[in-house]
């Protein structure tokens, strides 16, 4: 049925947000991000996460709020309260919430690259390791 899948589209999604936030697959504008000092990119790192963490616990309450008004109507397909359906928003920013909070105190403790699921590539070590490569073949 079309209302099973258009159901199972936004569970999918939504369960992923904490996933993506997690692993570091949030958006970030990395060109511009990565030209900053190892400290202001972990200040501005912090920062972010501090918004994700407000927006998402706005979208909990938001979620919650617009389910109590519109939940009640029938799915022409499955014949079920969308309540049912539309459920999957505030579990789902609720979990990324808890996510970020997780990722807030590895980056306060300065755990989170111990605990990375992908460790980005930092472009100083980068720069650094290829100076290094560059200097031992021209020995």
């Amino acid at each position: 049925h079309e209302d099973f899948v258009t159901a199972v589209f936004p569970v999918s999604t939504f369960w992923g947000f904490g996933i993506a936030v997690l692993e570091n697959e949030h958006i970030v504008i990395d060109v511009v991000f990565q030209t900053f000092p190892k400290k202001v990119r972990h200040a501005l790192t912090i920062i972010n996460h501090f918004l994700m963490l407000a927006v998402n616990l706005l979208m909990v309450y938001l979620s919650i709020e617009w389910i109590s008004k519109a939940g009640k109507t029938m799915s022409n397909g499955l014949r079920i309260q969308l309540k049912y359906l539309y459920v999957i928003l505030p579990i789902g920013f609720a979990v990324a919430s808890v996510c970020v909070v997780v990722k807030l105190i590895l980056l306060i403790t300065g755990q989170d690259e111990k605990v990375r699921f992908k460790p980005e590539p930092d472009l100083d070590d980068l720069i650094e390791q290829m100076e290094a490569e560059l200097s031992s073949s021209s020995d």
